[in-house]
């Protein structure tokens, strides 16, 4: 009925498909792969034969005709059957389960060495920002206190909102940053920005610096130098952060 042809694609299907279930699949699902796999060509077998039934004969010869060819058959293709199977399941070998490697402690001189102090050149180090944030209370008191703490007019100080009140200067706080805005006819003369709240407070005083100044002529050297002593009085780093900003020396 089939010729060789049958028993060589069976041969090379049972081969592949043990090997790749042996290979492939585990656990509890291998035993049902496995039988839907191996009755997989009699239920074919089967149909095949169904399909080549003669109308024209009996119901009872047909069924006679049925049973004898399936049984004849199936001697046929269960030889090659099982046998490529069993040899391809033999061949295989399951597929190692992949662990992970152990991994090796880290020599001392490995080890991540804690991060070295920046060296204190006499200059504010802003680098780093605030983490958190300050709150905008919190920040409000800092820069009331610092300016009490040195006699500074509290009515000199930007409001502590945003800038939506009009003309003047506004300190507040968005999501990742300070922000330190002068409004003038709804435009904004100048804005600092920063994550860092010392840098912001010296963005203040620096302002202030210039109506606290004693000199009047704004722009020269004795200016400066006035704005530069007002800082001082705060923060000496701030003062010579001023001074190197302004081209003066630091030393």
């Amino acid at each position: 009925m089939f010729g060789w042809t049958v028993p060589i694609v069976l041969a090379l299907a049972g081969f592949c498909g043990g090997w790749w279930i042996r290979r492939h699949v585990t656990g509890s699902r291998r035993i049902g792969v496995w039988l839907v796999f191996l009755s997989l060509p009699f239920v074919i077998l089967f149909g095949v034969l169904v399909s080549q039934m003669d109308p024209t004969l009996s119901a009872e010869r047909n069924s006679n005709n049925l049973a004898f060819g399936f049984v004849l058959y199936s001697i046929v293709m269960a030889i090659p059957w099982f046998a490529s199977i069993a040899i391809g399941a033999i061949i295989a070998k399951p597929k190692p389960e992949m662990k992970p490697k152990p991994v090796a402690p880290k020599r001392e001189s490995q080890r991540q060495q804690p991060a070295e102090p920046e060296p204190d050149d006499g200059l504010p180090h802003w680098k780093h920002p605030d983490r958190p944030l300050l709150d905008p209370p919190q920040l409000a008191h800092l820069l009331r206190d610092m300016a009490s703490r040195h006699g500074i007019d509290p009515e000199l100080l930007p409001s502590f909102s945003p800038p939506f009140a009009g003309d003047g200067d506004y300190v507040f706080r968005e999501k990742f940053d300070y922000n330190y805005v002068r409004m003038k006819d709804g435009k904004a003369l100048f804005e600092h920005s920063s994550a860092v709240a010392d840098q912001l407070l010296y963005d203040v005083f620096a302002e202030l610096s210039r109506s606290c100044a004693r000199s009047s002529d704004s722009g020269t050297e004795a200016s400066r130098q006035d704005r530069a002593e007002f800082l001082a009085a705060i923060d000496p780093r701030w003062a010579r952060y001023f001074l190197k900003v302004e081209g003066f020396s630091t030393a």
